[in-house]
């Protein structure tokens, strides 16, 4: 026989729903014959049950618990075999025992999610560097996201929107990022090769925002002459581009003398910007050279 410290027994949980009622045992082993004997519950903890008994039970006997129906009415809930941890009298002649309930295997670990073989540059998708931190791809998502929803009749595609939601999917998850980011650096050689050999290196692409750039500062100018200058912030709401994919843009521009910079990193445009702007636009006809305002 086995006794638990006074520590033990201190330190237990204690489930006050279940305190002090009775509960029943049905005794199994040698000599038992499946012989049913009343005890007292003392206490219930995760792993164990502190019960006052008038009979002695062996150390490592099993036992099947049999709450009573006061029991379950209080909304004390049992497992169904406990084995006997330890047993002491007390002064008063009965006996104190301890139950060990059976532990709970732990659920199994979610099976891991494969690799997936990524057909598409993600990180091309979304216009950020494979370096951004999160908060930089939740915010570069959100503006495109909005610009190419199925919903905005102006600049909406539902083809570009599902590339977009599936590269978020990937790139905002770090686990899953991890293991695309594997990927990525073939892919990022793969497509570089398949582009050389189309000889399409992205410019289209950019001809167009820098073209756009120039039209919203030359509209500001003609519409604000007192104040024509724009923000870096103004220009990633008006050209629904975020200001880390107008970096390159910008430095283009400046370098040619198409547009200037103050010092509080405002921007403006030249004589010589509103003059290749007026060139580009007579070139493209009538097109739209903004993206509609969202």
């Amino acid at each position: 026989m086995i006794t638990s410290s006074t520590t033990e027994r201190r330190t237990r949980n204690r489930n006050s729903k279940a305190q002090g009622h009775e509960l029943r045992l049905r005794l199994s082993g040698p000599g038992s014959s499946g012989r049913v004997i009343t005890v007292t519950l003392l206490d219930q903890a995760p792993d164990g049950l502190g019960l006052l008994s008038r009979e002695e039970l062996a150390e490592g006997s099993l036992v099947e618990l049999h709450p009573t129906a006061e029991l379950l009415a209080s909304g004390g809930q049992l497992p169904g075999n406990a084995t006997v941890a330890w047993c002491q009298p007390t002064r008063a002649g009965r006996f104190r025992i301890g139950l060990r309930l059976p532990v709970a295997a732990p659920p199994p670990p979610p099976p891991s999610q494969p690799v997936e073989e990524a057909d598409a540059d993600y990180y091309e998708i979304l216009q950020i560097h494979p370096n951004a931190h999160p908060d930089t791809i939740h915010r570069v998502y959100r503006i495109l996201a909005q610009r190419y929803h199925p919903d905005n009749q102006e600049t909406g595609s539902q083809e570009l929107f599902r590339s977009l939601v599936r590269a978020y999917d990937v790139v905002s998850d770090p686990e899953r990022r991890a293991a695309y980011d594997l990927q990525h650096q073939e892919l990022h050689r793969k497509r570089f090769r398949v582009a050389a050999a189309n000889g399409n290196g992205g410019a289209a692409p950019e001809r167009a925002k820098r073209q756009a750039l120039l039209a919203a500062l030359y509209h500001r100018r003609l519409q604000e002459p007192a104040s024509p200058s724009l923000s870096i912030f103004d220009l990633e709401e008006c050209l629904g581009v975020p200001r880390e994919h107008l970096e390159f843009t910008l430095w283009y521009v400046k370098e040619r003398a198409l547009i200037t910079r103050s010092d509080n990193n405002r921007f403006q445009i030249t004589v010589a910007g509103v003059d290749e702007c007026e060139r580009l636009e007579e070139a493209a006809g009538p097109q739209r050279l903004l993206p509609a305002a969202h």
